[in-house]
């Protein structure tokens, strides 16, 4: 379906088609995918920044742990890298753990998971933590358990205001 896409649009279309089946054949042709991931990820478009996150999955994945952080690097570095921040520095994290640098990794959690609780609305009043705060929050628990304390979590609002 997505081949017939881009048989038939060109531009964004086209790109967002390709950088589907490259993501969907990682399960049945990996190598291919990669390859396509690759040609994908040259370009500074959104797919191409998707593409270059999706390949920085793989090399995590397939222990390339150096050049999955690599491109996580190359996405943080960028102005408008499509995905939040956060995520791209949870997957560093991750990679850390792998290789065995959990100061590093631990300190990562920890910055994700204390700037999530210390965030606040237009109004002033804090912002409920995100997903990959609350699991940055778990891994800095498990990691650093005193470390951890230091973030308060900010109180659900009330259901009944004020």
């Amino acid at each position: 379906a997505f081949q017939a896409v881009a048989d038939k649009f060109g531009g964004a279309i086209r790109d967002k088609a390709l950088y589907f089946i490259a993501v969907n054949r990682l399960a049945v042709d990996r190598p291919a995918a990669i390859a396509e991931l690759e040609n994908i990820a040259n370009s500074s478009s959104d797919n191409g920044k998707l593409a270059k996150f999706a390949l920085a999955q793989t090399r995590a994945e397939d222990g390339k742990y150096d050049e999955a952080v690599a491109l996580y690097q190359q996405l943080l570095e960028m102005s408008d890298p499509i995905l939040a921040k956060e995520s791209i520095n949870f997957e560093i994290a991750k990679v850390y753990e792998k290789q065995g640098k959990t100061k590093e990794a631990a300190d990562i959690y920890f910055n994700i998971a204390k700037a999530a609780s210390e965030a606040k609305d237009a109004d002033g009043k804090p912002i409920p933590m995100t997903q990959i705060a609350g699991d940055a929050k778990k891994k800095i628990t498990e990691l650093d358990p005193e470390r951890a304390k230091e973030i308060q979590e900010p109180a659900p609002p009330s259901p009944f205001g004020g």
